[in-house]
């Protein structure tokens, strides 16, 4: 904040002329500024993806118009609907956190009387100035899938002296939109998305009927989901040589503890992720039922696809 003062040697010159004007020339150049906020913009829209991992930001510009001949620095206050509270976009009862930045970096306080930020207006009616502030919602936040909002309101302060409120504030609704999101990852354990090793192959080694084999699909989303797993070969282990000219391999799946017939084409489950950065891991279960009599020798094998779609 920058504050154009008086000399002190002017106010103490000898003639009671000279201090007298001294007095004045501060008042009057204090209460002289007729500047008001002419617009300001865009209005801040934020699409934020939580599993991007990255701030994302929106700058908003403030414009300034003198309505005197006299020029004057000026500075503003940006507040929310819930004044002095942490700065919350909302969506019924979920929310998303957000904050306000000067130029330079320094966040506003959520204070309509604590002015930021400086700009200098010249003097002279039709004058132009502007400042920028900018709205940010920081790396590793989530919340569910909708579109939230705030109501920032800015106010303009003349800080050539001490701080001077100047016309009318002027408000706008903020709006940062979750987009429904999915993501899916196939784990060897239990655990915190990606936090565990990564599965691209189930190996049975030697087949055996009964043989069973664990895995995890962990999934995180914004919203209720669908989770589709499909086999190439429809719940068949096919010869990896032979392929259809021998019989296949019958195996049995179940996903979160629900029978999945593969036979069919794919299968198809409803879950409702926690709204979190980890999610959940949802228990998988393959087992072998054969038969196996006969079949000749060799790998066998099946892909099997998980796909996960929010609803």
């Amino acid at each position: 904040m920058s504050h154009a003062l008086r000399p002190a040697a002017r106010l103490l010159a000898a003639a009671i002329a000279v201090i007298l004007s001294g007095i004045a020339g501060t008042s009057a150049a204090n209460a002289a500024c007729a500047a008001a906020i002419s617009d300001f913009g865009p209005t801040p829209v934020i699409t934020y993806d939580p599993f991007e991992g990255i701030l994302r930001t929106v700058d908003v510009t403030v414009r300034f118009v003198n309505g005197g001949a006299d020029p004057c620095t000026l500075a503003v206050a940006v507040g929310s609907r819930t004044p002095g509270a942490l700065r919350q976009f909302t969506h019924g009862a979920d929310s998303l956190a957000y904050r306000v930045k000067a130029p330079g970096g320094a966040e506003f306080l959520n204070d309509l009387t604590a002015p930021m930020g400086a700009v200098f207006l010249e003097g002279g009616v039709g004058k132009q100035a502007s400042l920028t502030f900018r709205v940010e919602v920081p790396a590793g936040l989530i919340a569910p899938t909708g579109s939230y909002d705030d109501l920032l309101t800015v106010r303009a302060y003349d800080v050539t002296a001490a701080p001077v409120r100047l016309g009318l504030d002027r408000t706008a609704a903020g709006v940062a939109v979750i987009p429904a999101r999915a993501q899916v990852n196939l784990a060897g354990a239990s655990g915190g998305f990606g936090g565990t090793f990564g599965l691209d192959r189930i190996d049975f080694g030697i087949l055996q009927v009964g043989e069973t084999r664990n895995a995890f699909v962990q999934v995180r989303a914004t919203s209720p989901v669908t989770i589709t797993v499909s086999s190439a070969n429809r719940g068949l282990l096919r010869h990896d040589v032979l392929k259809e000219q021998v019989g296949g391999v019958a195996y049995a799946l179940s996903l979160d503890g629900q029978p999945a017939a593969l036979a069919g084409g794919p299968y198809a489950l409803d879950r409702s992720p926690p709204i979190t950065l980890d999610g959940i891991s949802y228990p998988l279960a393959l087992r072998i039922t054969g038969p196996l009599a006969g079949l000749p020798a060799g790998v066998y094998k099946d892909t099997l696809t998980v796909d996960v779609v929010p609803r």
